[in-house]
């Protein structure tokens, strides 16, 4: 719904060049530019530790398991199903030679931890890291705060050669749980296969394609999983050797590798496992397991921060400060109020760089309090009328300011709505310098602060809507013949693109807000980043800091198991079917633009199967996983319109044919009534006249 991009370009890397040396000041330059050019625009040796498997779920308890057929010496051959697996700790896996941090999420990069939810934390050695030109040895200190890996993580592997052959793609997803799966994700916990699709890297060489699955939708928290790879053939339709590590675990042969014997027994359990679902031990090619997080782990720490932040300001509402007001601001805009909002502060700092303080426990420590800006439009409509507040989401390295869009000064007035704008500290106008300089720098790390500020930011929308039913209602700014304009009553979230993206947190953690407008979302952002046009500005920068493209792959992997803390990944499960301690369930409406060249449409399905949408009928296509339903219907819907253009590509790149309908929406008046319907009555209702294709 709002022009710009949502996707965070700094995490990509392309082909390496090792003689280009890039400063911070032109990274910076050239994050600035593309800013104002999209989203700113407008709107070895290893050590055997006892260690127990992942806990059940709160929704789950563990399997009972047997131990199967255990002739055979168990030390050589392994055969048998475990209650309790134990993993070795490894610096690097052996079982992709090519790459030490592969295959990526793993166990063996994790050890036992009693103070963790899970059990569990991850242990990600610096030789495993994405290396830098530069040669630097990257701090993993920050992702070895997690006590398992990302819920949504791109799943990735390397085996030289492969090709595409066989390999289920985006619009078969259900072929991935069929017997003849090249590929195969199983939920160890449950013993049920998890839809993916499978797809070779189509922005590296031949030589450093990663593998990568993309699980349909959120994984379980602390559940364990096992991929397993089989059937993957070369050009000459051969299929693809075995790393010796892994064909001496598959068929018992001696090895050198100390973490191959130190496996045997875990093999046995992974294989019998597998050959409950039908996949035969002799066809595999690779195999590995990985435990997901806890659900504390992934969202506890703005849950915390966000009820912190409610204590504080109590039914009463926030502090605030207006700056300016001013009147009859243009032909819609009664109003335009500026002000600052009081908040509780929970970064070591309030501007760019900022982390987060956390004590030994993991909990969010508060640092004092400061402010952040706002701006309010109060349109014309809402004279003795009021109207309900609408907290709004910008775009990319936008800033709270695009609230002032003409297109949304036209929505608030037709439709009577008082909207607020915030900043998305973390990815705002002021956080590209500070972007640039841990990319320069190699330290990948600091990147830290992107999902940190985000969280904040999330504690500063929550406090923003609370305000807007509490303690600015009352305020002179907003009065009009001594009556407020504002609704107390009835609080909205609008966001479009990254507003799109994050809204989901939002509706998540919010108990004050009834029901959201999700524009052009999408998740997670492993899956967003390689399928952006926003990421071509950054493939030569990328390509002077970081070595290879299996390194690229495996800097977002390693990215996405922070960024669930702070994007949808760790909160879209919880909108609407499953929600948050102290929050209600949240409807959302998902409006979806086909061939969107910024944020790809796989991304929004990976959202709505997690929130538990339906399509709305009729329907431009049929999305696997998701009911579709003839309205009017309440609960949470996606619609997706079409635009006309031709198929979206299925690899990991973007859609660039045609002109971009990104933004597009703005400008569909059936699009507007359908938010507006569906905000002010719950339910959703198809104003197009059959199939929504403005184009």
């Amino acid at each position: 719904m709002m022009p710009g991009s949502t996707l965070p370009k700094f995490m990509m890397r392309g082909r390496p060049r090792p003689t280009v040396r890039v400063t911070v000041p032109l990274l910076t330059a050239c994050l600035l530019t593309a800013c104002l050019l999209t989203a700113c625009a407008d709107d070895g040796a290893a050590s055997v530790v006892s260690e127990s498997s992942s806990t059940a779920s709160s929704t789950g308890a563990m399997p009972t398991t047997s131990s199967g057929d255990t002739s055979g010496d168990e030390s050589t051959t392994g055969s048998g199903k475990l209650d309790d697996p134990q993993w070795p700790h490894l610096e690097c896996d052996p079982l992709v030679p090519e790459h030490c941090g592969l295959p990526f999420p793993n166990n063996v990069f994790s050890v036992v931890d009693d103070t963790t939810p899970s059990g569990r934390r991850l242990a990600i050695a610096g030789a495993a890291m994405p290396r830098p030109n530069n040669d630097s040895i990257p701090d993993p200190a920050a992702f070895n705060e997690r006590d398992g890996f990302s819920v949504s993580g791109t799943l990735l592997a390397h085996l030289p050669g492969a090709t595409t052959t066989g390999l289920v793609d985006p619009l078969h997803l259900g072929d991935s749980l069929l017997p003849g799966s090249p590929t195969v994700l199983l939920d160890a916990t449950t013993g049920e296969l998890v839809a993916h699709f499978a797809e070779l890297d189509v922005h590296a060489q031949a030589q450093d394609q990663a593998l990568m699955l993309q699980p349909a939708a959120s994984l379980a928290y602390q559940h364990r999983y096992i991929v397993a790879v089989r059937r993957v053939v070369d050009a000459a339709g051969t299929p693809v050797p075995s790393s010796p590590a892994f064909a001496a675990l598959r068929d018992g042969t001696p090895s050198d590798e100390p973490s191959v014997e130190q496996r045997r027994e875990l093999y046995g359990d992974i294989f019998a496992r597998l050959a409950e679902v039908g996949v035969a031990r002799e066809d595999l090619q690779l195999a590995w397991d990985f435990s997901v997080s806890s659900r504390e782990h992934t969202n506890g720490r703005a849950l915390h921060m966000r009820d912190v932040a409610l204590e504080m300001v109590g039914d009463t509402g926030p502090n605030y400060t207006i700056t300016s007001v001013e009147e009859d601001y243009s032909p819609d805009i009664y109003r335009r109020i500026r002000g600052e909002i009081e908040v509780p502060l929970f970064l070591d700092m309030a501007g760019p760089g900022g982390v987060a303080t956390v004590d030994a426990d993991d909990v969010p420590q508060r640092n004092g309090n400061t402010t952040y800006p706002f701006t309010i439009m109060v349109p014309y409509s809402v004279q003795g009328e009021p109207g309900p507040s609408v907290a709004f989401g910008h775009g990319l390295f936008g800033s709270q300011s695009q609230v002032g869009s003409e297109v949304f000064q036209a929505f608030a007035n037709e439709y009577g709505l008082v909207f607020i704008g915030l900043d998305w500290i973390g990815m705002s106008e002021d956080d590209p310098a500070q972007v640039a300089s841990a990319i320069a720098s190699g330290d990948v790390g600091a990147l830290r602060t992107i999902p940190d500020r985000l969280q904040q930011s999330l504690v500063n929308f929550t406090l923003a809507i609370r305000m807007m039913k509490t303690s600015i209602v009352d305020d002179d700014a907003l009065a009009y013949m001594g009556e407020s304009m504002v609704d107390p009553e009835t609080a909205y979230y609008y966001g479009g693109s990254q507003g799109g993206i994050m809204g989901s947190c939002v509706m998540a953690l919010s108990p004050d807000v009834q029901r959201g407008v999700l524009g052009v979302p999408g998740q997670p952002y492993n899956l967003l980043l390689d399928r952006s046009v926003d990421f071509d500005p950054f493939f030569e920068l990328a390509a002077a800091s970081y070595v290879n493209a299996l390194d690229k792959q495996l800097l977002i992997g390693l990215m996405q198991t922070i960024w669930d803390r702070a994007e949808p990944s760790g909160y879209s499960v919880h909108v609407s079917r499953d929600p948050l301690p102290g929050t209600p369930a949240h409807d959302v409406l998902l409006l979806v633009a086909i061939g969107d060249h910024q944020v790809p449409t796989l991304g929004a399905h990976v959202m709505a199967r997690s929130i538990g949408a339906v399509n709305l009928m009729p329907t431009n296509r049929p999305v696997w996983g998701l009911e579709e339903v003839r309205g009017p219907v309440t609960g949470s819907v996606m619609i997706e319109h079409d635009f006309g253009l031709g198929p979206e590509p299925l690899g990991n790149e973007p859609m660039r044919e045609g002109d971009d309908p990104h933004g597009a929406l703005a400008g569909v008046p059936t699009a507007a009534q359908t938010v507006d319907h569906f905000l002010r009555t719950g339910e959703t209702q198809m104003f197009c006249s059959g199939v929504c294709d403005p184009g």
